[in-house]
């Protein structure tokens, strides 16, 4: 694995000029070992304290600074991933997230809970009363296609993580685009979308501290560097996700399944995965998912491969129906959506159906809450929908229409107009 490459940066995230580089070169003495991220250090670069959520150069809608009796409290990690089990890639990010959260953080009183929405053309769409509403349509570029795979803005992977959302661009191209923010409604893009890098973002997980998306890793969410990328021309990785110290990633291909106990620094191939018959598409279909010390990995076509071992063997397990939407970790079982009904299994072996009503939702996308409310969107990404048991189902008010929602997530945002603490409603 070659030395990673930093990706140098203002800190308002334009990248730094050739020649300065140059200049400062010649006036520093460089040592080979990095020196520690400090917030407030006024002399590093990219890491302004007024984009750490909760410190003292946050706008007037954000949270206020913790005093010194927060110190150490566990509900202020930024973090809504009790097991750290996440699932991102071309599928999602798992409640896991691909979604966000298995449900096990406290809520922050600083902070508001919601879930965010994530489309093609960088689409976007927040949710602060529980998947009730969908308000604050954004839109980064207006000309792509409302079905686009494949482009600047072609998002591949959604999380919360460190107090942020964060988002992943560029499938289909030779760009990767990262975006963050501390509520859903103001954005930054650390990596802009002309930065070209090995590979672009295959999703994003977040590994033992590491944010990993498959080509770039990060230990704040700003700065990035850049390694090996994990998929090549021969390899076609389709999505990743983490949990208990390992990255597991797959593709469409036969036997395309690989896994990393170092965040993703080396990679191995699982070693039985051809005799576990484990093959089929799930490029947003299906997809993977960590929960309780097992991997699984679902296709579109109802094969399911479950590994107990961090990603080395596999053993098949198939659900026994065609899986047309996301699989997640709830918290306590696995639950796949398909257009009109969902499946559940507590281990990734024994699979329950389950029957939604009304039975016309075509959900596709998937996340839950801390409190255990689902939200899903169907294929078109114009009809949102609730639940508080995964069974029962009731619309949403969102826009009619709109670019295609790829990603959901659910997190805990610092305060803004659109979505002001409850308490101030």
């Amino acid at each position: 694995m070659t030395n990673p490459i930093a990706f140098p940066r203002r800190a308002h995230g334009s990248l730094i000029a050739p020649w300065l580089l140059l200049a400062w070169a010649g006036a520093c003495t460089f040592d080979s070992s990095p020196d520690p991220i400090v917030a407030d250090d006024p002399n590093l670069e990219g890491t302004d304290s007024s984009r750490i959520p909760g410190t003292e150069g946050d706008s007037e809608d954000a949270s206020p600074a913790p005093d010194d009796s927060d110190a150490g409290d566990p509900t202020l990690s930024g973090t809504s991933n009790a097991e750290e089990d996440n699932d991102a890639g071309g599928t999602a990010n798992d409640a896991d997230p691909s979604t966000g959260t298995d449900g096990g953080t406290p809520v922050d009183p600083r902070r508001v809970p919601m879930f965010l929405a994530a489309g093609q053309g960088g689409r976007t769409l927040v949710s602060c009363d529980d998947g009730r509403s969908w308000i604050y349509e954004q839109i980064v570029d207006p000309t792509s296609a409302p079905d686009e795979d494949g482009g600047p803005y072609s998002v591949s992977g959604l999380i919360y993580d460190k107090g942020l959302f964060i988002g992943t661009y560029g499938h289909g191209t030779d760009h990767t685009t990262i975006r963050v923010s501390p509520d859903g409604v103001d954005w930054e893009e650390v990596i802009p979308t002309d930065t070209v890098v090995p590979e672009p973002a295959l999703g994003i997980v977040s590994i033992d501290g590491r944010l990993y998306t498959g080509s770039t890793y990060s230990d704040n969410a700003y700065d990035w560097l850049e390694t090996d990328p994990l998929s090549t021309g021969t390899v076609n990785i389709r999505g990743m996700t983490a949990g208990d110290g390992t990255v597991v990633a797959a593709g469409d291909a036969f036997g395309e399944v690989f896994y990393s106990d170092d965040r993703g620094e080396n990679w191995s191939p699982a070693e039985n995965i051809a005799d576990a018959e484990c093959t089929g598409n799930f490029y947003r279909l299906g997809g993977l998912s960590f929960g309780n010390g097992v991997f699984l990995l679902v296709y579109g076509n109802g094969s399911a491969c479950r590994s107990i071992d961090g990603g080395r063997n596999w053993t098949r397990a198939p659900i026994g129906a065609e899986i047309g939407g996301q699989v997640i970790w709830t918290g306590s079982d696995f639950f796949a959506v398909s257009g009109d009904s969902g499946y559940r299994s507590p281990d990734g072996v024994d699979w329950t159906p389950v029957a939604f009503s009304p039975p016309q939702i075509n959900a596709q996308r998937l996340a839950i809450s801390d409190a255990g409310t689902y939200v899903t969107v169907n294929r078109e990404g114009n009809a949102f929908y609730r639940s508080e048991d995964g069974v029962t189902w009731e619309p949403a008010t969102a826009p009619a229409s709109g670019n295609q929602i790829i990603l959901l997530t659910f997190g805990q945002g610092v305060p803004s107009a659109e979505c002001p603490l409850p308490t101030e409603r």
